[in-house]
């Protein structure tokens, strides 16, 4: 295995809160804990219930370790090129709404996989979803893409847990869309939305990211050759992650919200595995800490320098998140220069359709006289 340096997710805490926040961020964070607790009891009965399902995630991660992808991480990502006039797209109007219309709408664009993981992953011609809400009386102030979290991945839901219709009445234009693996895009036979990037496999996890990356950079470009307004990136959760990514991948935003982010999915999977019965079991030579994280190191925004101005990121953490614990967003904002941050009470949800995000980042897009 070649060794990989990464860096190091150091022991963190929020900032001190009142007694009476302090009380709300405890119970919430106990939630959390029970959570996880039920993901891990979830991993070990149903997607690492035999030695067969351990062996496979130990060779992947063998697999990723001796690839030697991590060498570049700049390198495995696939940018489409950019777009003199909007591709075409399939439409529909779904209703109407002050000044403008919301559509449903379909870009088809070809993906080729990475040389490395053709044996995991294939070239296929992408069918990316999503739910734009425009503005047609008036123009807009720009366009915020919304990347839902993990599971997610319906319109309805994705757009009340990130305050759609709030950023639609403050001038921007609002694009919804749907990961891969996600929502309607489930695949057959997959029991929950986004089931497959929890598979215990590190190549596929990292063709399912990149896949992600590469349709979130085409509808960026898409947007860019509909107008020369500003777009911009908010996600939470998984979309917090690839919001990051996709921050240190690309120099196309104008701005970009992490919402509860995680920094290292390779961390969050040690977290879950040593809760299970696989690690009370005895120690693994290969399921270790150092090797999870550098095996998913690739994709993880540490891996990738800031590309776009610091001043146009603004990071919302939870006080009491268990799920994606303090120790992440904090990583992140060290990593990236220490933007301005948002701590909020309560735990890994407390992001869904709270105020104090939207006024936060309200805020942060008025100083960057986008708002």
């Amino acid at each position: 295995m070649k060794p990989v340096t990464i860096p190091s997710l150091r022991t963190s805490r929020a900032p001190r809160q009142s007694p009476r926040d302090t009380l709300v961020t405890g119970l919430a964070a106990a939630a959390d804990r029970a959570v996880m607790r039920t993901v891990a009891l979830v991993v070990q009965r149903s997607i690492l219930p035999r030695d067969v399902d351990l062996d496979m995630l130990r060779d992947s991660m063998l697999a990723m370790l001796d690839s030697g992808l991590s060498a570049a991480p700049a390198d495995f990502f696939a940018r489409p090129p950019r777009q003199r006039r909007p591709a075409a797209a399939r439409s529909r109007v779904l209703r109407r709404l002050a000044d403008g219309r919301v559509f449903e709408r379909r870009l088809a664009a070809p993906y080729r996989e990475h040389p490395a993981l053709r044996a995991y992953g294939a070239d296929t011609q992408v069918d990316i979803h999503l739910q734009h809400w425009v503005h047609e009386q008036v123009e807009a102030r720009g366009t915020i893409v919304i990347l839902h979290g993990f599971a997610m991945g319906w319109p309805v839901i994705d757009g009340y847990a990130q305050s759609a219709a709030a950023w639609y009445e403050r001038g921007l234009d609002v694009v919804l869309l749907t990961l891969p693996e996600h929502g309607r895009r489930r695949p057959e036979g997959a029991l929950f939305s986004g089931q497959n990037f929890t598979v215990p496999h590190a190549m596929r996890l990292a063709c399912a990211v990149r896949q992600a990356v590469f349709e979130i950079l085409t509808v960026v470009e898409w947007l860019r050759a509909r107008s020369p307004r500003p777009v911009g990136l908010m996600g939470m959760s998984l979309g917090g992650y690839l919001t990051a990514l996709v921050a240190g991948v690309s120099d196309r935003l104008d701005f970009a919200v992490p919402v509860v982010p995680p920094a290292c999915m390779g961390d969050l999977a040690w977290r879950v595995y040593r809760d299970t019965g696989h690690f009370r079991a005895g120690p693994d030579p290969v399921l270790q800490e150092a090797n999870m994280r550098a095996a998913f190191f690739l994709h993880s925004p540490l891996a990738h320098p800031l590309r776009l101005p610091r001043e146009r990121t603004f990071i919302v953490a939870g006080a009491g998140d268990r799920i994606v614990p303090p120790e992440h967003p904090t990583a992140l904002w060290r990593h990236w220069g220490r933007p301005e941050i948002l701590w909020l009470r309560g735990s890994h949800l407390s992001p869904l359709g709270n105020r104090r995000v939207l006024h936060g980042v309200s805020r942060h897009l008025e100083r960057l006289a986008i708002l």
